[in-house]
């Protein structure tokens, strides 16, 4: 299979910030990676989050993919897709939008089976402000992004 990539090591200098991350086996406690898989043509087809030792596996604290796993796993024939490679860490627990404001930067969640009272705002607010850590921040740091379906993240 070969393997493409969408640009260059010039590119990427220019599209990065100049913060340096480094990978470890911690960034995955909290976390999922979900793969996303497209059509040549960018069509949405599946999206599901890898498994550790089947889709992944860490060594050393280096990351090795095997999309291949999982592409042969749910059926996917012999053809061109994109993938893409999310690394969510989830609130859990499903709401509903109820609103989007005509600006489209502020969202109202429902959830029909518990309420939200000031105790689970603050839980929510602490979450959406928690640094790769797991650390809440001192100062205001919104770090989240709703996920939708279809392999979106809306920025």
């Amino acid at each position: 299979m070969e393997i493409l990539q969408p640009y260059n090591n010039d590119t990427l200098q220019l599209i990065s910030d100049n913060s340096d991350y480094t990978f470890t086996e911690s960034d995955l406690q909290n976390g999922k990676i979900k793969i996303s898989v497209f059509s040549d043509v960018n069509t949405f087809l599946q999206s599901e989050d890898l498994q550790n030792g089947v889709d992944f596996y860490v060594k050393d604290d280096e990351l090795f993919l095997k999309p291949n796993e999982f592409l042969d796993r749910n059926g996917f024939g012999e053809a061109n897709y994109n993938l893409q490679f999310d690394f969510v860490r989830r609130f859990e627990s499903n709401f509903n939008i109820s609103q989007i404001s005509p600006t489209r930067k502020e969202v109202r969640l429902t959830n029909s089976t518990i309420s939200i009272d000031s105790n689970l705002r603050n839980i929510i607010s602490d979450f959406m402000e928690e640094d790769s850590s797991g650390e809440v921040q001192d100062d205001y740091q919104f770090n989240s992004y709703l996920e939708l379906s279809e392999g979106r993240f809306p920025i």
